[in-house]
């Protein structure tokens, strides 16, 4: 077979024809692109079609523009509403810029709900004071790839707003939560976490001071919600504001006390549920899990931001060492036994190693994806908890291999501190997906409770239930 090289004296062949008809500009990109690269970006969804001015220029063979929509939001371009914030595909939906601008929708939700609860506070004690509301966030992100990135967007966003940051750094939703009580004067935390989601999704959660989840008024801020609920709205109703938001006040609601209104409307006579007082509530309604937030155009975001006359400060905080500190007053000096976590987080599993070989515990340690069972000199699996991206959450397995529910749990630990004049009370969450502590001596704060949704703390409680009341823990 013959074959060609090119002399020294001879021209090379083009890579590729130069008459290769119209050519693109992608936003934010220096050079132009042939029509071929520019039908593919828009057929595999490629982050900046959706604001290019010829994101409607398609192949002649494309017989419907709405077609080439289609297969752009199968193809990840879409930013779904969960419980606790949103969630999307890094880059495709969620790049720096559209989480600056969710953040800066957030920090200024955050600001403007505790503004308006100072006044009414200082309205009701009737005294003309001047209002001044906490404009401080606690801001972390997790260990996703794509995380430290959003990261940056999420900070300077909130800088720009005029709000002042508290860096906490890589950390979970737990430890965020932990710097959030033990320092006072905070609106509220953002998290830029991709927890719930698929591999490479990215998104972020906000909370109030106290760790409550944070209802959205969207349309105060331009952003449209579609929702695909089994009982679709229609295109008008989806355009309204979120169910979350008090209409009166444009104050934000627990979503499950909207709900809970709904179904059974509030008697008169009626006592307050005490345990819907301490526990906040973070349901996943079918709605919210269909629902996609559509972010304003870039030619009107411009609104989001800007909003402070000056830029605010940052600050860090050195969470990690002072959170183990804390977690070591949950967990008991030793413990007479083996338990095995399962954990999806590397940084979860460090603070394990670090409690366990300060107080002398017996621990094994593996992957929330190790299905491996585990078993002792007497045959039996160890006492298992799981944690997953998401450390408020714990999973408890018995010995004898059964789940224990979050209710079932909360029942035995208020059982057992019966005797030892706890100060510690258990609640499981209404959406029963997760176990509360109420610790009403409050050592990290002036309130006169805090409610802790944390999975190593509330292990290490129960641990030190079993090893120094000597109960026994259901199997």
């Amino acid at each position: 077979m013959s074959s060609y090289t090119a002399n020294e004296g001879e021209s090379v062949l083009p890579l590729y024809s130069e008459d290769r008809g119209q050519a693109y500009r992608c936003p934010g990109d220096s050079g132009t692109i042939s029509a071929a690269i520019h039908f593919a970006r828009l057929k595999s969804g490629w982050h900046a079609c959706t604001e290019c001015i010829w994101n409607d220029d398609l192949p002649a063979q494309q017989l419907h523009p709405t077609d080439a929509i289609q297969v752009r939001q199968k193809a990840g371009q879409e930013i779904r509403r969960t419980a606790f914030g949103v969630r999307g595909a890094y880059l495709n939906a969620i790049d720096r810029f559209r989480a600056a601008q969710l953040a800066a929708i957030f920090a200024r939700h955050l600001v403007n709900s505790e503004l308006q609860a100072v006044s009414e506070n200082s309205a009701a004690k009737e005294t003309p004071t001047a209002v001044s509301a906490r404009q401080e966030i606690a801001i972390g992100y997790d260990g996703r790839i794509g995380s430290p990135d959003i990261f940056a967007g999420v900070v300077s966003a909130v800088l720009q707003n005029g709000c002042d940051v508290v860096d906490v750094g890589r950390c979970t939703a737990a430890s965020l939560l932990f710097a959030a009580r033990s320092e006072s004067g905070f609106a509220g935390c953002l998290l830029v976490t991709g927890a719930g989601g698929q591999s490479g999704d990215v998104g972020i959660d906000v909370f109030a001071s106290d760790g409550r989840s944070i209802a959205i008024p969207w349309q105060e801020f331009g952003v449209g919600i579609r929702t695909a609920s089994k009982h679709a709205r229609s295109d008008a109703e989806s355009q309204q504001p979120d169910l979350a938001a008090n209409k009166h006040s444009g104050k934000s609601e627990n979503v499950w006390e909207h709900l809970e209104n709904i179904r059974r409307p509030a008697s008169p006579n009626r006592e307050p549920d005490a345990s819907s007082i301490t526990r906040p509530s973070n349901v996943i309604r079918d709605a919210e899990q269909n629902a996609t937030v559509i972010l304003p155009p870039l030619s009107r975001s411009g609104r989001l931001f800007r909003s402070g006359r000056s830029s605010g400060e940052l600050t860090t905080f050195a969470s990690e060492a002072a959170y183990e500190g804390w977690l070591e007053r949950w967990w008991p000096n030793r413990f007479n036994g083996t338990v095995l976590f399962r954990v999806a987080d590397d940084i979860v599993g460090q603070r394990l190693t670090s409690v366990a070989e300060r107080n002398s515990i017996s621990l094994l340690l593996r992957q929330v994806s190790d299905t491996f069972h585990e078993q002792d000199n007497s045959g039996r699996l160890p006492l298992t908890f799981d944690v997953g991206e998401d450390d408020r959450f714990l999973t408890v397995t018995s010995r004898r291999g059964r789940q224990l529910s979050p209710e079932s749990l909360a029942t035995w630990i208020n059982k057992a501190t019966r005797t030892s004049a706890s100060h510690v009370t258990a609640h499981a969450s209404q959406d029963g997906q997760r176990l509360l502590l109420v610790d009403v001596a409050s050592p990290q704060t002036g309130r006169s409770h805090e409610v802790i949704s944390d999975s190593l703390a509330i292990a290490g409680f129960l641990l030190t239930l079993i090893n120094t009341n000597g109960n026994s823990f259901p199997t």
